[in-house]
Parts: structure tokens; C-alpha cells; sequence
């Protein structure tokens, strides 16, 4: 449910825009992953509360680093994306080879599809929110991004920011290239589109994740908005992960 709310939020933000100032977004999220959520956007970091889930997903675009926020157990998880193409790398050399191991690699690999499979349709308008919207399906392998554009509004956040963090995105499942296309094929889509998306649908993940904004605003952001709750527990996900990995094998 976590992975699949973190999806829909990305969709929300991956677009090619101008900088524009700051931008408080409120949207319904229905399907597998249904919540209501918040999301603040600013030029440098961006926060997702869902409060009928329990966690929020911070990003400092600045430094790269995401934080998933247990307000439940009360931890912050956080993961460093310049550490996943060395994480991928430890995980290659500790992962124990057998015959198994790689038919599980080989179904991971092809669980999306055929990645050749790509191309980009505009499908027509749509009113969101009683705004004039462009929509465009991306499909990818057998994952399918649907966007309503409102081309009106822009982002905070610069294209080359929100690819590059995108790109880190994916760059974890470099042991997966079929599937690491297919992803990239789809962020890399999604970052040319212009405006800001005011209606998603995710599909082909088992499953379909709807995503609608009920409304913007585009007053300044306070930038108490970002600060990590006091008294939480702090975890290095990638760290822990390589720990236990080890504590497994001894």
C-alpha cells in the first residue's frame, strides 16, 4: 500500500514545468492504496501527509534524501538516493547464487512486461476541478500512466530536479533491466509533459490507483512545513537493510 501511494504521489509531481512559486496540493486517492493526502511543493523539497494512513513521504530535493515518516511507531526511515547504485551493488555480492534465486530474478524481470513495448497518446480534454485539462496515456511494457494536464499551472519544481530524482528512483533495479526500462520509458515520458497533473490513473500494477486534486493553492509554504517530528526514531533504510543482510549470513 506504502509503495503504491509513493507511485501515486511521483505521478502527481513527475512533470516538465517552469519554475513557478510555491503550491499546496489536495487530493483523493482511491483504488489499492485509497487515502486523502496533502502534498507541499516547493523548489526544494516536497511533503506528502496522509493522515488516514498514518505516514508521511518527505523529499529534499536538495540533498536527495527521502524520508518516510511512522507517525504510528513514531521512526523516520530515510533513504539517501546517491546510495542505491552501491546498495544494489553489496546486495549483488551477498545474495547467495542458486538456481531458485535465479528463476525469482528472471520473474521479477519480466513482471512488467515487455519493454518494448512504449508510446505516448494524447486521448483528448477533461474538466478537473472545473479547469480545462490536455490528457495524455503513457504506456510502457504493461504499466499504464494516465495524465490530466491543466497546462496553466507550473511547478515548483524545475524538469532536470524531477527527473534526476526519478532516475534514482529506478536505479535500483539495475539487477532488473527489462523492468528498469519500462520504468524509465514512463518517468522519463512523464517529465515532458507539461503543467501540473490534476487527475492520475496508475494501472497494470495489480490493479488501478486513481489519483484526483480537489484543490490547489499557491500561497508561500512555511518552511516549518518540512521539519522532521521531534523525538522519532532515526533509520538509514539502506544501512539497516546491508545489516541485516549480514547478520543472515553469519
Amino acid at each position: 500500500m506504502k509503495l503504491k501511494m509513493i507511485m501515486s504521489v511521483l505521478m502527481m509531481a513527475c512533470c516538465s514545468a517552469l519554475w513557478a512559486g510555491d503550491m499546496t496540493i489536495t487530493s483523493k486517492t482511491s483504488g489499492a492504496a485509497s487515502a486523502l493526502s496533502t502534498t507541499y511543493i516547493t523548489s526544494t523539497a516536497t511533503r506528502t501527509n496522509s493522515p488516514g494512513l498514518g505516514f508521511d513521504v518527505m523529499t529534499d530535493l536538495q540533498k536527495g534524501i527521502t524520508y518516510t515518516i511512522n507517525h504510528k511507531a513514531k521512526t523516520i526511515k530515510f533513504t539517501k538516493l546517491a546510495d542505491i547504485p552501491a546498495f544494489v551493488t553489496f546486495m549483488a555480492a551477498h545474495t547467495p547464487q542458486s538456481k531458485g534465486m535465479d528463476e525469482m530474478n528472471a520473474r521479477m524481470n519480466d513482471l512488467y512486461g515487455d519493454p518494448s513495448i512504449f508510446k505516448v497518446e494524447s486521448s483528448g480534454t477533461e474538466t478537473v476541478m472545473g479547469r480545462s485539462c490536455k490528457k495524455t496515456k503513457i504506456t510502457s511494457g504493461s504499466l499504464v500512466w494516465e495524465y490530466s494536464m491543466d497546462t496553466s499551472l507550473r511547478s515548483p519544481i524545475d524538469s532536470a530536479t524531477m527527473l534526476k530524482m526519478t532516475q534514482a528512483g529506478y536505479a535500483g533495479l539495475s539487477s532488473h533491466p527489462k523492468m528498469a526500462r519500462i520504468m524509465k520509458n514512463l518517468t522519463e515520458a512523464a517529465a515532458k509533459l507539461n503543467g501540473v497533473a490534476l487527475k492520475t490513473r496508475m494501472s497494470g500494477y495489480n490493479g488501478e490507483t486513481d489519483n484526483e486534486v480537489t484543490a490547489v493553492s499557491q500561497s508561500p509554504i512555511p518552511a516549518s512545513t518540512f521539519a522532521l517530528p521531534a523525538g522519532y526514531t532515526m533509520t538509514d533504510q539502506i544501512a539497516e537493510s546491508e545489516k541485516m543482510m549480514m547478520a543472515h549470513q553469519h
